[in-house]
């Protein structure tokens, strides 16, 4: 009879673990806006919440600073600043920002992505982008 629930057990636990495997990366990304001088997207597409994102700025413009934060539009969820850094591209300049969404009670919520660039000449141009998150 021991040998029988410690079979069973031993089961039971190999079922467990097979089931714990490591979730896979999701590389793929949605385009957030695109306009003939900037493109802005966000990965993993599916955009989800207490997960790590990353936006992806890339522009042919001389942007010499860039910031941002995001905002909740659904409900409030404080003011989320994004920490860019520069990243080398040939095809213009391509900037990243690392952050997480925090889960609320709306599966689908929405976001607003405020982008504040800067060029060499010290012209400014405001971008607000609209998104939304699931779980």
């Amino acid at each position: 009879m021991k040998f029988a629930v410690k079979l069973v057990l031993c089961f039971i636990f190999l079922f467990v673990l097979q089931a714990c495997t490591p979730a896979a990366n999701d590389n793929s990304q949605l385009t957030l806006l695109q306009t003939a001088d900037l493109s802005v997207q966000i990965s993993p597409a599916t955009i989800p919440v207490e997960s790590p994102l990353t936006l992806t700025v890339k522009t042919n413009l001389d942007i010499q600073q860039l910031s941002g934060e995001i905002r909740g539009i659904s409900m409030y969820m404080g003011r989320i600043p994004l920490h860019w850094r520069k990243v080398s591209d040939t095809e213009g300049t391509v900037w990243q920002a690392e952050f997480l969404l925090g889960a609320c009670t709306d599966p689908q919520m929405r976001w607003q992505l405020t982008l504040t660039m800067e060029t060499a000449s010290g012209q400014q141009q405001l971008q607000l982008i609209d998104f939304t998150s699931s779980w």
